[in-house]
């Protein structure tokens, strides 16, 4: 069961970018892959229900760090929310101009181009 608080965490983690049109975790096919994959979401509802009585996006950090003292599941379940967000077609499509799911498969990123970063790196004393 995904309950509202348990969703509202979700939008928090991964809220999304009007700017870059990715969109926030619950406008994605992501639950349902992360009910497939984590079977403790009641768990996971019942710790939030229990220290959380409303959260804001930018305490997102906090709520996970008393999350991950409050329930045991919760390290696997955080692994499952990034899995099932950046391997939702939606998402992998707006971040690489592809569908190819990002995580976990490997995606081979463009050259960068690291003419900027050289003065750094030499005055640092690292050569290239």
């Amino acid at each position: 069961m995904l309950g509202d608080k348990t969703l509202t965490l979700l939008d928090c983690m991964f809220p999304g970018s009007k700017l870059y049109s990715v969109p926030k975790y619950t406008e994605t096919n992501s639950a349902e892959t992360l009910k497939l994959g984590f079977q403790g979401l009641e768990a996971i509802e019942i710790a939030l229900e229990s220290f959380l009585p409303k959260m804001k996006s930018d305490d997102v950090n906090s709520v996970l760090k008393k999350l991950r003292l409050a329930e045991k599941s919760s390290d696997d379940f955080i692994f499952w929310a990034v899995v099932s967000y950046f391997s939702s077609d939606i998402v992998a499509s707006q971040l690489s101009d592809r569908l190819l799911p990002l995580f976990p498969n490997n995606t081979v990123m463009e050259d960068i181009d690291y003419e900027l970063i050289e003065p750094v790196l030499m005055r640092k004393g690292i050569s290239s």
